[in-house]
């Protein structure tokens, strides 16, 4: 078990004893924002809490499904007492590292069989190097992003695929871009009119045109995404372009791969 999965699993056993008491008392998400990493998933989780009808839980990212899944009975826990989601409130929570994996999608179906699944898609370039500028941070050190996605390119063709290990939870630059592959996963377990796919890029353009969109398609009222408070929540998730004119040039050859969306 790596240092974040375990990490996570101590968290699930830190919740308090009034909280996991009262699990059974408390409701199961309705919807789960699950990706892609650096696609605005924090900043629409942060307008879709500001909405009357919607009760945020304990933390934004909980990571049941991908990190312990076998603690399920303690799902609820992160989440607010039914009887604080009555006139058709509702919660949710965004982890976008749901997406990467089949498991994570099976795990959800076992638990959350008729939660709604939003997906926020970014130009896969953009993604990367978004996620590249994040892994420098983690790693305090200087990276270099051409070298990184080819060395993943290379490694995604061989049958033993593996990466350093701060690759697992920092970069998979590539592969967390192959969006058709992980979307396809999640569809043999969600019907597709229970799964809602969008362009980051418009929420970044006009995030409340997009959060009403969300909002209806969760069935509550759009209205009040006239009032909310639009501003990016996570500054790695920036409008427009993020990656300098000469990482497109160097990279050219990765694109095809990069963008499969097919």
């Amino acid at each position: 078990m790596d240092i974040n999965r375990w990490s996570n699993v101590k968290r699930f056993r830190m919740l308090g004893l009034r909280r996991m008491l009262s699990a059974p008392l408390r409701s199961l998400p309705h919807f789960l924002i699950i990706g892609a990493m650096k696609s605005g998933t924090t900043s629409l989780y942060t307008y879709l809490i500001q909405h009357p009808q919607v009760v945020r839980g304990m933390r934004k990212e909980v990571h049941l499904f991908d990190n312990a899944p076998r603690l399920g009975f303690l799902y609820r826990a992160y989440f607010p007492l039914r009887m604080n989601l009555r006139d058709y409130k509702i919660t949710g929570e965004a982890t976008p590292r749901y997406i990467t994996r089949i498991e994570y999608a099976q795990h959800a179906a076992k638990i959350v069989p008729s939660a709604k699944i939003i997906v926020l898609l970014r130009n896969p370039v953009e993604r990367a190097y978004s996620h590249f500028k994040h892994a420098e941070r983690i790693v305090g050190r200087a990276l270099d992003f051409e070298e990184m996605v080819q060395q993943e390119i290379e490694a995604l063709g061989q049958p033993d695929y593996d990466l350093p290990e701060y690759w697992e939870a920092e970069a998979h630059l590539v592969k967390r871009g192959l969006y058709a592959a992980q979307i396809r996963d999640w569809l043999q377990f969600f019907p597709r009119d229970q799964v809602l796919i969008l362009q980051a890029e418009k929420l970044f353009d006009d995030p409340q045109t997009i959060t009403a969109a969300v909002c209806t398609f969760l069935g509550i009222d759009e209205d009040p995404t006239e009032t909310f408070t639009y501003a990016a929540r996570n500054t790695s998730e920036s409008r427009g372009s993020n990656a300098p004119p000469h990482v497109y040039r160097d990279t050219k050859p990765s694109v095809p791969i990069l963008s499969t969306t097919q």
